[in-house]
């Protein structure tokens, strides 16, 4: 039995067809034909296939002399049509055309089609193409140029795609040929049908007795066997033009009695126009098909949305707007405008706009999961994070298997009680949607935060999998490398993150500090030049490319980026600790000793910063502030021998001699070969009248420093006459 064997062979891929019930007792006049769901209930968005009445009247029409061998179907949808026909015929080639028009599921359509057809060895292909653009390049590629025994036309439904798809398909048929059109009365194309050019050796009819209507145009010399299948599906006791004028109906307009019992899509049927049309460049037939669409509308707010939905997905926002205001209009207790029209806002970075729009929404429909989402995602971005989670938990208990709003919750538990806290959810969110690229990140980043590293590389290396041109996790994954194994096991991904994204700054920056501390400085200024450049409010990056050029080209070269940084982030102390070190060395030591000071009161920790302090302080004259800043420094780093020969100095400086010399021999006992310590022990040797002593290690620092003339100098004068 063919219906069972075609309802076996998606059922082995987890697909059900839902097909041949009655609209009146289901209340959908659309459920006679085959449509798919899988198993847990998700119905596939695309369009529905042939009745099973068809699918036998397909069986009847070839089971005598009528056996078409090469066969072009219009529409492939999920394939229900063309597995069926390659069953029937299995000595014939089918080539199915399809566009993607119907349904996001056109895709996964086409390869269920083929997957389907090798199993049950059947020769049926699917290819992308478009009726009637694409039929001429179809037959001579897929059928060798040969003629058409066999063409049914089930593509996107209209009058007017009806008589081009027939158009198309004409001058490739066989003398023998069969036209076959679906839903010719469930889609209302009744004019297009009795207008088609027909050859003279041709008849049509239309197939009452099949669910959707079809037509069928064959040649007056078809074998007896495949007529009888026709008369058989023709009722003679309908009248259709009596039918119509009941209903105050004609060919071409459907009339309000008779729309309601049509298939739901045929509102649309101007939109599918419009897309064929875009597709083929042609977009002024395009807007005219909308512009009819919304004349056709008269007042139905459903048609209205979708027009707008259509103007959104071609980036035309404000013209939707319009549209969502009309359906509001016309519907003020359905939530769809609303969720729409913010969602119009969104896209406009109207959030102020969006929150109430969708506030409404969530109260017209309280069990709209969308709407709770939405809600608690825009109280995140405003760090509203109590709202957010009453908000994003609404939407989970309502949606449980929903993997977005357990995503966005995990950010906000994560700001709100830390990464601990934040990992659950985005464990939830991966499990319930494995290729959440987001989720997978920025669970590698909580672990991150917890030092989880194993766990974090885990969590990069899933998101680089999913979509292996995203920098951020490749950055993400260098910073673990980094702190686990040091910076030069980091630079390959930084280097990756750059490849994927060159104008990020992050990676630049992270990838130029580690050029510099390896003392390459020319690529580090490469990489801290391409990064200011792309984020110039970047304080970090100014801050380092300051240290590169000081390094490079000398203190004055780092001044201006130092001050940028700090003009960027006036809280942060390492610019002007920095910035301070190389105002001292160029001799500006009063501003030098302003950024010193501004570094400590900001919290820097540098042991040298007080040593850099008193440097200063001591060059302006201010001695006893010097002598605070290296008592200060002593008493933080003991051990650190360089404060105590400038504390010596600031001691000699003040006349408190007996210190100096004590502070210097204490400087001198830890490193006794310090030629610098020698030399100021002399000088304040000296100033005691201790002019042996002080000849005794001005010799000893000149044996230590022999190019050094400072204790030289000292000699000569201590030798000359005057100073004896």
């Amino acid at each position: 039995m063919l219906l069972a064997r075609l309802l076996k062979a998606y059922r082995r891929h987890g697909f059900l067809a839902r097909t041949g019930l009655n609209p009146r007792y289901f209340d959908d006049p659309d459920c006679p034909f085959t449509h798919f769901q899988r198993a847990n209930g998700e119905t596939m968005n695309v369009g529905g296939g042939l009745a099973p009445q068809e699918i036998h009247f397909l069986e009847g029409l070839c089971e005598g002399a009528y056996r078409p061998r090469r066969i072009l179907i219009v529409g492939n949808a999920f394939g229900w049509s063309a597995i069926a026909l390659g069953m029937i015929l299995p000595e014939s080639v089918i080539v199915a055309m399809d566009a993607g028009l119907e349904g996001s599921a056109a895709g996964l359509g086409a390869s269920l089609t083929m997957q389907i057809a090798s199993e049950e060895h059947l020769s049926v292909r699917v290819v992308d193409a478009l009726s009637p653009r694409d039929v001429a390049q179809v037959v001579a590629t897929e059928f060798g140029g040969e003629p058409l025994d066999l063409v049914l036309i089930d593509g996107f439904h209209a009058n007017e795609q009806l008589t081009r798809d027939f158009a198309g398909a004409l001058p490739h048929a066989s003398p023998s040929c069969v036209f076959v059109f679906h839903d010719v009365l469930h889609w209302h194309m009744v004019d297009a049908f009795k207008k088609l050019p027909i050859p003279a050796s041709h008849e049509r009819r239309i197939l009452t007795r099949c669910p959707s209507g079809m037509g069928v145009v064959f040649p007056s010399t078809l074998d007896a066997a495949a007529r009888d299948a026709i008369d058989a599906f023709c009722d003679e006791t309908v009248d259709l033009a009596a039918f119509h004028a009941s209903l105050g109906a004609d060919d071409a307009h459907a009339g309000p009695p008779l729309r309601a019992r049509l298939s739901r899509g045929w509102r649309m049927r101007h939109l599918g126009m419009a897309s064929t049309y875009e597709m083929e460049g042609d977009p002024e037939r395009a807007e005219e098909q909308i512009r009819l669409a919304a004349e056709d509308a008269a007042g139905d707010a459903e048609v209205l949305v979708r027009i707008a939905v259509h103007l959104m997905e071609r980036d035309r926002w404000e013209d939707a707007d319009r549209y969502l205001q009309d359906a509001h209009g016309l519907a003020p207790a359905w939530d769809q405008p609303l969720l729409e029209r913010a969602r119009v806002a969104l896209h406009l970075g109207q959030d102020d706009v969006a929150a109430p729009l969708f506030a409404e929404a969530a109260r017209l429909n309280p069990q709209c999961a969308v709407a709770w989402y939405e809600l608690g995602r825009l109280s995140y971005h405003s760090g509203d994070d109590s709202n957010a989670v009453t908000q994003l938990e609404r939407a989970i208990a309502l949606e449980p298997a929903w993997d977005a709003p357990c995503h966005v919750l995990g950010l906000v538990k994560g700001r709100l009680e830390g990464a601990a806290a934040a990992i659950p959810w985005f464990e939830r969110a991966v499990g319930l949607s494995p290729g959440h690229l987001h989720a997978h990140y920025d669970l590698g980043q909580a672990r991150v935060a917890l030092g989880d590293d194993r766990g974090a590389t885990a969590s990069f290396e899933r998101a680089m999998e999913i979509d292996p041109d995203w920098a951020p996790p490749y950055y993400s994954r260098g910073l673990v490398a980094a702190r686990a194994e040091g910076p030069a096991a980091a630079v390959s991904w930084f280097e990756r993150a750059i490849a994927r994204d060159p104008d990020w700054g992050w990676p630049l920056l992270e990838l130029g500090a580690i050029r510099y501390h390896q003392g390459n400085d020319v690529a580090a200024l490469a990489l801290l030049e391409r990064a200011v450049a792309v984020d110039p409010a970047s304080a970090a990056a100014h801050h380092v490319l300051a240290l590169v050029r000081s390094r490079l080209h000398g203190d004055a070269a780092g001044l201006a980026d130092f001050e940028r940084a700090i003009a960027l982030a006036p809280q942060w102390e390492a610019p002007c600790f920095e910035l301070g070190i190389r105002l001292r060395r160029l001799g500006q030591c009063n501003d030098a000793i302003t950024q010193l000071v501004r570094a400590a009161e900001l919290g820097c920790t540098e042991r040298t910063l007080w040593y850099e302090v008193g440097l200063s302080r001591r060059a302006v004259g201010d001695d006893a502030g010097a002598l605070e800043a290296f008592e200060a420094v002593h008493h933080r780093a003991p051990n650190w021998s360089a404060p105590l020969k400038e504390l010596g100095v600031c001691l000699r400086q003040l006349n408190r001699l007996r210190e100096s010399v004590d502070v210097l021999r204490s400087a001198l006992e830890r490193e006794p070969d310090w030629a610098g310590a020698h030399y100021e022990l002399g000088l304040s040797c000296r100033a005691l009248h201790d002019l042996s002593l002080a000849e005794h290690h001005w010799r000893r620092a000149a044996d230590l420093r022999p190019g050094w003339d400072a204790p030289r100098v000292a000699l000569a004068a201590l030798s000359a006459p005057a100073s004896r």
